[in-house]
């Protein structure tokens, strides 16, 4: 997890918000963040001398993370859940309807829509729902 979204440094700042999230509109960034990432993360797992096997599978992980519709792995499908399940914090809502240039209840009607096409585990599935109940509770009211 720590190392899936270092690729974004490869993308100029002002461009990210094109490659995720709702209003997404460059499918080609998005993945060579994923590209990058991999990348990035195979060297540094190499400099540190990380168990070759483990180090390959992370790095087969990364590069597929967000495009990739099917997984890998049981690891895989962990990481790509985590990956969304900030979304639904209330924090990252508090951030993400303003980056996304949303009003709080769009932006929550936009998300609580995901939850069934996003997740891969019945746990993220579970996490998020009652993340979202809370944080919109909080939020909304």
């Amino acid at each position: 997890m720590i190392l899936h979204d270092t690729g974004w440094k490869a993308i100029p700042e002002d461009l990210h918000l094109k490659a995720f999230g709702p209003k997404m509109t460059d499918t080609d960034l998005r993945r060579v963040h994923e590209v990058e990432g991999a990348r990035i993360a195979a060297e540094i797992l190499t400099a540190v001398g990380y168990d070759p096997a483990r180090r390959d599978e992370i790095v087969a992980i990364i590069d597929g993370h967000d495009s990739r519709e099917t997984a890998l792995s049981l690891n895989d499908k962990v990481v790509k859940d985590a990956d969304k399940l900030w979304r639904f914090s209330r924090a990252a809502m508090e951030i993400d309807h303003r980056r996304f240039g949303y009003e709080l209840r769009e932006y929550f009607a936009w998300l609580g829509g995901q939850v069934d096409g996003w997740f891969f585990t019945p746990e993220a599935g579970r996490m998020a729902r009652e993340a979202f109940a809370e944080s919109r509770a909080a939020l909304i009211g």
